[in-house]
């Protein structure tokens, strides 16, 4: 999925943001806005490789745009997890731009857990009991 490897925590694949970001200059850093920890569980980890491997079938590049795109998504979530709302069961989602794909995911604590990442004209709600 994303550049690097994912560390496992307690059956859950976490993505770390790194602790300093280089912005190019030489000796200049920044701190990155990041306020969650993120948790994908390997039920979405799955559904992202099945979507990534249906792209790459008919278009290498479809599929890099698609990984571009869910990092992208993933990273976001990293700092601004929060602007979604809840619904009913405090499950938040947000879509991707390009894909008919939906994040689900639920915050706790300092901790974002991704639990779907569901095609939007699939059977809703499938993954719910996650």
């Amino acid at each position: 999925m994303a550049p690097g490897s994912p560390s496992t925590t307690g059956g859950t694949a976490c993505r770390h943001k790194p602790s300093i970001v280089l912005d190019g200059s030489p000796g200049t850093t920044q701190q990155p806005v990041s306020r969650f920890v993120i948790g994908i569980l390997p039920e979405a980890e799955a559904e992202i490789r099945e979507a990534f491997r249906w792209y790459a079938e008919r278009s290498p590049l479809a599929a890099k745009a698609f990984r571009d795109e869910v990092v992208q998504a993933i990273d976001r979530l990293a700092s601004d997890a929060l602007v979604w709302p809840e619904d009913e069961d405090a499950i938040r989602r947000t879509l991707l731009h390009r894909f008919p794909y939906t994040i689900h995911y639920e915050v706790r604590d300092h901790t974002v857990t991704v639990l779907a990442v569901a095609h939007q004209r699939r059977l809703p709600g499938y993954w719910r009991d996650r």
